[in-house]
């Protein structure tokens, strides 16, 4: 959108004058010719021109106001969107309703039609019910299925009173049904539904749905209006996305009031705090970071929470960094009997008032409350009664209490009384820890099993310490010396081979902490003719059948630790695997019996994700990668209690009675006290080596010595972010004293940047906490770079252990906050892998809550799921078509007879909408898969008719993957003020082997070029003669091409052989009409090579001149970076304005072609004589400026070279053929020269464009592959 400013751009107009003489596009000459809408954008800042040294003095302040121009001008769009969306919706037609069912993806025009012909409109004043079972008087025999059409509804059951279920729906989305949801009206269901406003709804007779189609019918019958239940990290991720889309509701509230103690509005409390409360973290830190929280909120001095004892009808506390006589308080005399008579938060302007005479003088509450402390108090609710399962909201039960104290003097300003901002930052507080308290630590207000007479904690008592941050113990502390024991139970295997060893190890990550063996026996029997049965499943025993003790303690057992049984045979080969991580969802130890499934090793990558361990618990019987079960049974060793938690320094488990807040001061504060900081200078100059490629490289191989001197030198290392993950690979994790140390250090080392943090989720790092914090990190991330590593991130989710993670809540919590650019994108990378078994319930779990909670857009996603699958039903008709002509006219004939929604967006460009196909424009392609060439039409004019390749039977994920890096280049070059001119056209994968590239307006590939140079050839060998001719001795094709007239506007946008010579340089991937124009009046007057003609003074020959310049340079760079294969001039492509690009990535990270083991492409990337004739010659400026550009650019990667590497190992668990292990990576490695100091690498750059100039193989593989093609 031309309103929203490039990061390019940015970076051009924050640029110092030493930036602006090394950088031609940033000289006097190349401003006085920069575009209108740089300087519109100047205007609207109300920025004015200014000098140099002014410039950089200011340039920072610049940016930071041209940014928040961006994030406003996104912000507007992004609203125009919603409002555009909210009136389409209002005028929408049953047809398009029903294209947005799923049950209904798969019926035919004819179909939807029928459906469309027995729906009626049924209208619900508001507060009428409908009720959704037997006692509809309407109820057809078969029942109802109706869609909403305008309006809410409330979802209840049918015994919850009407005001109820109205409360309920207004906070429950799940409650509320709106524009394009659906519900049955059957006899078996005990629901209802309530206008809440004037609503519509659809009613389709279920008799005729069962005629049409009686799977889909079934389908609809088992479909349940209420959840059922489901595991607790499940159910923990959706009561937080729940959670997270309140408080966005409640933000989005003006704040009417004044005053109050919190220093921040609700909205703020949002975004800074409560994507803090993760799962990873345990009891003990999440306390202290609320309590630090609502410290700084409030400016209080205490912070407290009770648990509530109906029977002694006291406040039992448990959490307070307070020695008090007592442990619990009667509620008379504290803020319990007010928030239990109120049921909500309260604000206590006076302690005096809960100080009354009748309080004895050792009553704890004197010590608890100072008569003139002011208190806010808000209880905590039974979560349970929080169920959406037609409770009454009303009636929930108290089980605790949370209580603020301030100093009056702490305050600024006169306040005395609460806001609703106040009571509405502590409902939120309670909700979201009652919630994580229930899914976590359930008994933690759990008050029966305590006795009230039991002494209070001191401080010099045995009290639980604070997890993240525990204190070293100041004298010599009772070790455990308790292992686990390991029972392996029956095992079956169904595999060929013959197993013999079953290995066994506890790992962290991939770092082996212990490992041990057992022999393995077949328990086979003999058959009717006397020989060992080949059963499809074995049984297998292991020796000794008695317990195996791990040689690891309890103690010195990471977080992420897991358990892996491998089982090989007599050759070592390994033949299946299963494993368990050690932690549940709550942190405690699994012990007990345990059914685990064997599993062969995944397809592709071989790469064991946390995902694949946690999914050995999952007993899918459709798991094709399932050969077997096992049954262990794990155990402490030693007496009872046989449980263990992850939770303190202690050697066992203390009791959650009483939870002490105990920040103690780091180790490295102790020592900075008392001793200097070592320098880096003091750095032996081998270790210096070794730290810079470890700032450039995360792939280096660390050897013991090396972990050993990261450790050692930790604290003079805290002040380089990019050392933090060397830091965390140097951790012993087996060794309890190193980890807690670690997580001292975790928040005192220097924060990383938002990149450098995407490094801490690779599957190198496992320990929840530090990919917690990483993902903290990323909170600054703006969209527009989320966008970019958005592929990645989501891949990332397949090394979380549990499906509800930060990461998880990250990317739920960042597409619901932006729909429009980072949702629609979100959703479609999901459901790309949502038909791999391993991902599928990772990934629906995510994109439904997505569904759920994103309002309106989610007919709009669902419409463009119809487009796709009616898509992939017309390309698999069309591929049954033996001839060209055939094939498109079967086209033809069947996008004709589908029935499309009135609007609807592609996958490709979720800003854009389209209201239908040009089928007369449709076509066929010719290679082997039969990809279909489509235009469409725009519901904006301006948009264009765009034209798309979609492709059903191609794995996309590779030419995805690629694109993807090629557009983070491009905003790192951008960053460092090069506009290169790159076109990394859009490329989307949404399904298995199915998806959809951009076609690119106004550009030919090469091949073309010289093809249509021979057009009046009489023969076709002729002109493939003359063709191959030109590729070996004729240099200035290129240049005629790009300096003559072009050919007829109908010529602009054509196909070609390689099916992704797309991409559109515009949003809607069609050449606009303004394109057009300029290409019309490129000049005529040149059509011979630059280097041949004399100086121009054209502008537009210029700027063709500058356009192939630059994007030559970027593409040579980024070609010969990643190892782009497969190059010759039918994957090269050239745009009338200049602009030089390469398509179809089959092949990269140097996986070259070679014929009869010969090696047919010799050249580092393609750079030939033609090229370099369009620039003018060797002796040319322009050729002296592409060399320039080039190793600017290549510096540039090699500067960032961490991120590269970062996003293709984050990529690994793609299962991208050519990805498949850390060694392929190693290729960017070694083109990067990262062994290298920057001068000599120029240098060597340089030496490799001579290189490529030079080799003749090019050329010739060109003039081949015209003969071939």
């Amino acid at each position: 959108m031309s309103e929203v400013v490039s990061p390019g751009d940015l970076k051009l107009s924050v640029n110092d004058g030493k930036g602006a003489q090394e950088n031609p596009v940033n000289s006097e000459e190349a401003r006085q010719a920069a575009p209108a809408e740089l300087e519109s954008t100047r205007n609207a800042l109300g920025l004015q021109k200014t000098t140099e040294p002014h410039m950089k003095e200011n340039k920072w302040k610049l940016a930071f106001r041209q940014l928040m121009f961006m994030k406003r001008m996104n912000m507007q769009f992004n609203d125009r969107t919603k409002n555009e969306i909210e009136l389409r919706q209002q005028n929408i037609s049953p047809t398009s309703l029903i294209c947005s069912v799923p049950y209904f993806n798969t019926f035919s025009a004819e179909e939807i039609k029928a459906l469309v012909a027995a729906s009626r409109r049924v209208r619900l004043r508001p507060g009428e019910t409908l009720s959704l079972g037997t006692a509809n008087a309407n109820l057809q025999e078969e029942g109802d299925f109706c869609v909403v059409i305008s309006g809410n509804l409330a979802l209840s059951k049918a015994s919850v009173p009407s005001a109820m279920a109205l409360k309920q729906a207004s906070l429950y989305p799940q409650l509320r049904l709106g524009i394009g949801d659906y519900f049955s009206i059957r006899d078996s269901s005990d629901m209802k539904v309530i206008a809440m406003e004037l609503a519509e709804h659809l009613t389709i007779p279920m008799k005729t749905i069962l005629q049409i189609n009686a799977a889909s019918c079934a389908l609809i019958d088992a479909e349940k209006n209420d959840l059922a239940p489901e595991p607790s990290e499940m159910e923990s991720f959706k009561k937080w996305a729940l959670q997270f889309s309140l408080i966005r509701q409640k933000s989005e509230c003006p704040v009417t009031e004044r005053g109050g103690f919190a220093n921040c509005s609700v909205k703020t409390f949002c975004k800074d705090h409560f994507p803090n409360i993760t799962p990873e973290n345990e009891l003990d830190h999440t306390l202290e970071y609320v309590k630090n929280a609502l410290t700084s909120i409030f400016s209080a001095r205490k912070v407290r929470i009770y648990a509530l004892d109906d029977v002694s009808q006291k406040l039992v506390i448990k959490f307070s960094d307070e020695k008090l006589s007592k442990r619990s308080v009667d509620l008379l005399s504290s803020t319990g009997q007010q928030v239990l008579d109120k049921g909500g938060p309260i604000c206590v302007g006076n302690a005096a008032a809960l100080l009354s005479d009748e309080i004895d003088e050792n009553d704890v509450a004197r010590e608890l409350y100072h008569p003139d402390t002011i208190i806010l108090a808000a209880p905590f609710l039974e979560f349970d009664a929080m169920q959406t399962n037609g409770g009454s909201i009303g009636t929930a039960k108290v089980v605790g209490v949370l209580e603020i104290v301030i100093e009056p003097s702490d305050l600024e300003g006169d306040v005395s009384s609460a806001t609703s901002n106040d009571f509405c930052i502590l409902e939120f507080v309670t909700e979201e820890i009652g919630r994580y308290l229930f899914f976590h630590y359930e008994r933690f207000f759990d008050v029966s099993s305590l006795a009230p007479t039991q002494p209070l904690p001191t401080g010099s008592s045995e009290l639980g310490n604070t997890e993240l941050f525990p204190s070293p113990p100041e004298g010599p502390v009772l070790q455990d010396h308790r292992h686990l024991v390991l029972n392996i139970g029956k095992v079956k295997l169904s595999v060929p081979e013959t197993v013999t060893l079953a290995k066994i190890s506890i790992q962290h990550g991939s770092t082996v902490l212990y490992e041990t063996s057992t022999l393995l026996r077949y328990e086979s029997h003999r058959d009717s003719h006397g020989d060992k049965s080949h059963l499809s499943s074995r049984e297998v025993s292991c020796d000794p059948s008695s317990g195996i003790e791990m040689g690891l303690r309890l103690i010195d057992m990471p977080h992420g630790s897991h358990l892996k049984l491998t089982f090989t045979t007599k050759t070592g080969d390994v033949v299946a695997w299963s494993g368990l991580h050690l932690f549940d969802f709550g942190h405690t130890l699994r012990t007990g019996t345990t059914l685990m499934d064997i599993v062969v090793l995944p397809t592709g990558s071989g790469i064991i994700t946390p995902l694949d361990i946690e999914n050995c618990l999952r007993h899918d019987k459709l798991n094709h990668q399932r050969v077997g079960s096992m049954e262990i049974i794990l155990e402490c060793s030693g007496s009872c209690p046989q449980s263990f938690a992850f939770s303190s320094i202690s050697t066992k488990k203390k009791s959650i009675a009483f939870r002490a807040s105990i920040f103690f001061k780091r180790d490295s504060e102790r020592k900075s006290g008392t001793h200097e900081t070592p320098s880096l200078e003091n750095i032996p100059m081998d270790k210096q080596k070794l730290l810079q490629r470890l700032r450039r490289d995360p792939l280096v191989d660390l050897f013991i010595e090396d972990r050993t001197f990261i450790w050692t030198s930790r604290l003079m290392l805290m002040e380089d972010s990019a050392l933090l993950p060397a830091f965390l690979l140097s951790v012993d994790w087996g060794n309890r004293e190193q980890v807690l140390e670690a997580y001292r250090l975790l928040l005192h080392w220097k924060q990383p940047t938002y990149l450098q943090a995407l490094q801490l989720l690779s599957p190198l790092y496992s320990d929840p906490k530090v990919r917690a914090y990483a993902v903290r990190c990323m909170h600054a991330l703006p969209d527009y770079r989320l966008q970019l590593y958005l592929l990645q991130l989501v891949q990332a989710l397949k090394n979380e252990r549990y499906h509800d993670s930060a990461l998880a809540r990250f990317l739920l919590m960042r597409a619901l906050t932006n729909p429009p650019q980072i949702g629609y994108l979100l959703y479609w990378f999901l459901k790309a892998e949502s038909h791999n078994q391993q991902t599928a319930e990772r990934f629906n779990l995510i994109s439904s809550q997505y569904l759920q909670l994103c309002g309106n857009y989610k007919l709009e996603i669902r419409q463009s799921v119809y487009v796709m699958k009616k898509l992939e039903e017309v390309a698999a008709i069309v591929k049954g078509e033996s001839s060209s002509t055939a094939r498109k006219e079967k086209l033809h004939k069947a996008l004709e007879a589908v029935v499309f929604p009135d609007t609807f967006q592609l996958p490709l460009q979720p800003r854009s909408y389209c209201t239908r196909v040009i089928v007369e424009n449709c076509r066929v392609m010719e290679s082997k898969k039969r990809p279909l060439f489509l235009q469409f039409e725009s519901a904006k004019a301006q948009h264009g008719r765009p034209y798309v390749i979609f492709k059903a039977g191609d794995d996309l994920r590779q030419d995805q993957l690629v694109l993807q890096i090629l557009r983070v280049m491009d905003d790192l070059w951008r960053e460092a003020g090069l506009d290169l001119c790159l076109l990394p056209y859009a490329c989307i994968s949404t399904g298995d082997e199915i998806g959809m590239i951009e076609v690119v307006g106004d550009a030919e590939t090469l091949a073309s070029i010289i093809y249509a140079r021979h057009a009046k050839s009489i023969t076709k060998l002729g002109r493939k003669l003359n063709a191959a001719r030109d590729a070996l001795i004729k240099d200035g094709v290129l240049s005629d091409w790009l300096f003559k007239q072009p050919s007829s506007p109908k010529d602009k946008v054509r196909a070609t052989s390689a099916d992704v010579a797309l991409d559109s340089v515009s949003p809607t991937g069609s050449a606009s009409p303004a394109k057009e124009e300029r290409a019309r009046s490129v000049s005529s007057c040149f059509p011979i090579s630059p280097r041949r003609r004399k100086k121009s003074t054209s502008t537009r020959d210029f700027e063709t001149t500058q356009n192939f310049v630059r994007s030559c340079a970027g593409y040579c760079v980024a070609t010969y970076v990643l190892g782009i294969g497969d190059r010759h001039n039918d994957n090269i492509m050239l745009q009338r304005s200049g602009k030089f690009f390469h398509i179809d990535f089959g092949h990269f990270l140097g996986n070259f072609k070679s014929k009869l083991g010969v090696k047919r492409e010799r050249a580092p990337f393609v750079f030939t004589p033609s090229m370099l004739d369009t620039m003018g010659g060797k002796k040319s400026e322009n050729y002296q400026q592409f060399q320039k550009i080039a190793c600017e650019a290549f510096q540039v990667l090699r500067t960032n070279s961490n991120l590269l590497v970062t996003l293709l190992v984050l990529a690994l668990t793609c299962g991208i053929p050519e990805l498949h292990s850390a060694n392929c990576i190693k290729w960017v490695h070694k083109t990067l020269m990262l062994d290298l100091p920057d001068d000599e690498a120029c240098e060597a750059f340089k030496k490799l464009i001579h290189v490529a100039l030079h080799t003749t193989t090019t050329k010739l593989n060109d003039a081949v592959h015209l003969m071939a093609h």
